[in-house]
Order: C-alpha cells, then sequence, then structure tokens
C-alpha cells in the first residue's frame, strides 16, 4: 500500500509538473502570435497560434485572431477552419467580421456567407435564452405591476447567475433580500419611485461594478445637485470647487466646510439620505462617492439648504437650486485631460493618467517618451483615473521593463447545469493575464505611483501590474478596490443595470476587490493642507526620490 500511495502522488505531482510546462508553452506561444501581428508577420503568427492551439484549447478572441493571420497569409482553408471555431466558441458578432479587412481574403469564397449565416443562427439562439426584449420596455411614468415585477425578478435572476462577488458579502441572502424587495416594487406604481427601489437593491451587493441606472428621462430627477464638488478630508466635508460664479457671490469657496444639509448634521444627511443608494466595493470608495458626487444629488425641482462655516457658532445658511444634468454640460468645465506631464525641478518628470477610456493618455506618452525618458525619475499619477481599458495602462508599464508583465489573474463564474443536476458544486473558470514588454523603449530610472481612492478599475491594474513588477512605490491613499467586467442589462421603463461578472486579483492571487491595493507609503490629505494649496502626496514622492538617489 506505501508503495501504491507513492506511485499515485508522484504520478499527481508529475501530473501537475506537466500541467505547469503546458501552460507556460501555451502563454509562451500566445506571446510570440501577438508579437509578430505587431510586426505584421502574419505567417509566424499563424505557426505561433498553432503552437499554442496544439498545447491547450483557444477561446473565441484567439481562434478569431488565428484565422486574421491565416487569411493574410493567404492560407484560406485554414482561416475558415479557425473563424468557424471561433463563431462555435462564442465569437458572433457580425458586423464586426464583416468590417474586419484583415477577413478581405475569405469574402468572395461561398463558405463565407455560410459561416455568417451559421452565426446569426448562434447568436439568435444565445439571444433567445438570455435575452429579454419582452421586458425591456420604454419609459413611462407609471409602470404595470408585471412590468415591475419582472424588472426586479431579472436583476435577482442575473445576479444570482452572474455576480462574480457573492463571497464578499457573507451576510447577504439574496433571495430573502428578493422577497423583501418584491412588495415595494409591487407598491410603487410611479417609475421615478421604482427605480429608487432598484438601485437601493443592486446596492446591497455592496460592488462598485454593479448598479442601476434610471431612465434618461429621469436624468434631471436623479442627477441634478449644485454646481460644486466636495470631498471628505478627516471627516470634513470641504467644498473643493465652486463653478458657478452665483455660489461664490453667496459665500461659497474653495475650503468652505459643510456642515449640514437639509437640517440635519452632514454625517447623518448622508446615513440616512445617501448610503442606502450606493454601490460602493470598499469602505473608501463607499466615503468618496457618498461625500463627492453623490452627495448633493436630488430632484432638479428641489433646493437644497446648507450650513457652511467652520462650526455650529460660526455659520450661515444658503438654499441652493439643484442644476440639471444638461445644465452642468452648458457650464463647459473642462475635464482632466486623459494625459499630462511636465519637469518638476530636480528634472523629476510628473506624468499624470487620468483616465483610460481610450488610447490617448497610452498614444500621447508614447509619442513624447522621448522627452520623458531624459528624467532623472517619473512621478505617475492615477489619483484621479477612474478607469477604462487596462491595455492602455499596460502600454505605459510595457516601457518600465524588459520582462513580459504579470498583470493580473481573473476568473469568471461557470454555470454547467448537469453538474448541478449530479449533486456538483460550480467551479469558476479563469486565467493569469500577462504583457510583453515594449523592446522599442525602456526607461530605467526611479519611478513612483500616486494613488487615493479614486483610483479605479482599469487604473487598479496598472497599480496593481505596477506593485508585481516591484520598479517603485506606490504612495498615496489606497485604491477603490473595484474591477471587473460588468454585463449589462436593460430594465422595464428604459432604464439599465450592470452587473459584475468577472473577478480579478494581483497576479501574485492577492485580493484587492473589495479591499483596495493599499499604498507602500501611506499619505493622505490634511484640511490645512488642503486650504492651503499644498499637495501632500506629491510632496512625499518627491522627498523618496530625492533621498534615494
Amino acid at each position: 500500500m506505501p508503495a501504491k500511495r507513492w506511485t499515485m502522488t508522484f504520478g499527481l505531482f508529475l501530473l501537475l509538473a506537466v500541467s505547469a510546462v503546458a501552460a507556460g508553452s501555451f502563454e509562451q506561444a500566445l506571446e510570440q502570435a501577438n508579437r509578430a501581428i505587431a510586426d505584421k508577420q502574419w505567417q509566424a503568427a499563424a505557426e505561433a497560434f498553432g503552437a499554442a492551439s496544439a498545447v491547450s484549447e483557444l477561446d473565441a478572441g484567439q481562434h478569431y485572431n488565428h484565422a486574421c493571420v491565416l487569411a493574410l497569409s493567404g492560407s484560406v482553408d485554414r482561416a475558415f477552419t479557425a473563424l468557424e471555431a471561433a463563431v462555435n466558441a462564442g465569437y458572433t458578432d457580425r458586423a464586426h467580421i464583416e468590417r474586419d479587412p484583415d477577413l478581405a481574403p475569405l469574402r468572395a469564397d461561398p463558405r463565407y456567407a455560410a459561416l455568417l449565416k451559421h452565426a446569426d443562427a448562434l447568436l439568435k439562439l444565445d439571444q433567445r435564452q438570455y435575452g429579454a426584449k419582452a421586458i425591456e420596455t420604454p419609459y413611462a411614468e407609471t409602470l404595470s405591476e408585471a412590468e415591475r415585477i419582472a424588472g426586479l425578478s431579472r436583476l435577482w435572476s442575473e445576479a444570482k447567475y452572474n455576480f462574480a462577488n457573492f463571497d464578499l458579502v457573507p451576510d447577504l441572502d439574496w433571495d430573502a433580500l428578493y422577497l423583501k424587495t418584491l412588495p415595494k416594487v409591487q407598491q410603487t406604481p410611479r417609475t421615478q419611485d421604482y427605480y429608487r427601489e432598484l438601485i437601493a437593491f443592486l446596492a446591497q451587493l455592496q460592488d462598485g461594478h454593479t448598479g442601476v441606472f434610471p431612465p434618461d428621462a429621469l436624468a434631471a430627477q436623479f442627477y441634478s445637485r449644485p454646481p460644486l464638488r466636495t470631498r471628505l478630508i478627516e471627516g470634513r466635508v470641504m467644498v473643493t470647487e465652486v463653478l458657478d460664479d452665483s455660489l461664490k457671490q453667496a459665500g461659497l469657496k474653495r475650503g468652505t466646510e459643510i456642515l449640514a444639509i437639509d437640517g440635519l448634521a452632514v454625517h447623518d444627511y448622508v446615513r440616512q439620505s445617501v448610503l442606502p443608494w450606493v454601490s460602493a466595493s470598499t469602505p473608501q470608495d463607499l466615503r468618496q462617492r457618498a461625500y463627492g458626487f453623490d452627495l448633493l444629488l436630488g430632484p432638479v425641482d428641489r433646493t437644497v439648504k446648507l450650513r457652511l462655516g467652520q462650526n455650529a457658532h460660526d455659520s450661515f445658511e444658503v438654499s441652493l437650486r439643484r442644476w440639471s444634468p444638461s445644465e452642468h454640460v452648458a457650464l463647459k468645465i473642462p475635464g482632466n485631460p486623459a494625459f499630462a506631464w511636465k519637469l518638476l525641478p530636480g528634472g523629476i518628470a510628473y506624468v499624470a493618467l487620468n483616465h483610460f477610456d481610450n488610447s490617448e493618455a497610452a498614444d500621447q506618452y508614447l509619442k513624447q517618451f522621448d522627452e520623458i525618458k531624459k528624467a532623472k525619475a517619473i512621478i505617475f499619477d492615477v489619483r484621479r483615473n477612474g478607469g477604462g481599458n487596462s491595455g492602455e495602462g499596460y502600454r505605459i508599464l510595457a516601457t518600465l521593463t524588459d520582462q513580459t508583465l504579470a498583470t493580473s489573474q481573473w476568473q469568471t463564474r461557470k454555470y454547467v447545469s448537469a453538474w448541478r443536476a449530479w449533486g456538483l458544486t460550480q467551479a469558476p473558470i479563469g486565467e493569469t493575464g500577462s504583457w510583453p514588454a515594449d523592446l522599442e523603449r525602456r526607461y530605467e530610472g526611479k519611478v513612483v505611483v500616486l494613488t487615493s481612492a479614486q483610483t479605479y478599475s482599469a487604473a487598479e491594474d496598472f497599480v496593481g501590474a505596477f506593485k508585481g513588477m516591484k520598479r517603485g512605490l506606490v504612495i498615496g491613499e489606497a485604491t477603490g478596490g473595484s474591477t471587473g467586467q460588468p454585463l449589462f442589462l436593460n430594465l422595464p421603463g428604459g432604464g439599465s443595470a450592470r452587473i459584475c461578472s468577472k473577478r480579478d486579483r494581483l497576479a501574485d492571487g492577492t485580493e484587492f476587490v473589495g479591499v483596495g491595493i493599499h499604498p507602500d507609503v501611506t499619505v493622505t490629505d490634511s484640511v490645512d493642507t488642503f486650504r492651503a494649496k499644498r499637495d501632500r502626496v506629491l510632496d512625499e514622492a518627491l522627498l523618496h526620490l530625492q533621498e534615494n538617489r
């Protein structure tokens, strides 16, 4: 028996070792394919995809890219085989297939039209199974009871089978909450009230990538606010920006403290009138939302009364009109640019990366890299970066190393109905991501990254990958602690929702969703430094770089 047990253990060890080698070979082959695509070496890319597929099954996107490079290299028959595999694996975006110039060599072949027809059939079946067109009704001031129940039920069922983070809310009984919410939506025929119930319902999942969005027709009732910005600093609510002269004439200015709202102490007001409708993943995420953008939201036709000043004995009251979203747009307040940089004293480059919504931040950084790389050190500031496309951040990080970046681990739920019938638990699927180094550009100097609770989603992916590189310190506050892939849904009455369907971790497996990525050096604003317009976080970064030359 001992010998047999040893043999089985050795066999398991050998299997795991072989699996690890296979996984490494698969990733290496895909990296070779991506490099070949970047160099427009279509035949080499096709061979690399072929090598990867010999090790492990390609996903839909990988099959599709394989088809593209095969078509470009003139291997039409093999391209059709790969494209069919992509469609069967779930790539059914007909519009993209038809406009993709890479597939032009296939379009005159009769097999092309047949493959599009097959893709349409698969998509139609998928929409029948997972769509809900019948309940995606247009806006009306009131909705039928059936519509209201259907909308709530869709949120409940879609989250039940797709939400990636139920383990982070262990005390939540999702089914019990559904039953508790049912009579509330039955008793709220007005669409405006109905959506407030739906927002509160999904907020219980405590996830920043999950939430309900009211119909556009109700935007002025949900998203109107006075033209000012606020932030919680040292437990005090400070006005950070006044966006219209009428408020300045009423006594508001940067650094004014809000003591009370509509007759309630500011923190009591937040607990009663803000928090129940905020979807957030972490305490720091909740604070920055509740005391920032969400603080003074309300109906456009209802004023908000503020008590302002240093304390209750040295204060004054103002009643402010809430401005509709369209009025805020008319202000034409410039937003933060995606990218900005300047050279600070001491030869340190300050690079602000304010969003990854498009390729602008990475494009501009790479365009100006030859100047930036002359700096003795680089400070990347992502404190106001709410995310976007993770790949844009990785393009920037790729210039800081000659090694492949380990980006993150991700997983998503996979439901197999037969497993449930057999009494088996459902196991998630996922993989570890990577990004190739930029072989044309390399910066070897010191690097620091600045973070805050507003560092979010794809910006957190940037921070997490940077920490894994061990290229420098992260300085500031813990990040927002929420990233993932939202699943978007339409609801009765013209509104919509999103449910986080993907769970991300750092490349080494460390959890940060529901926690945040903690900095190496924690630095926060104080009221005094804020009013003095000093940037404590940037000051600390400069001090660190000067002391460690």
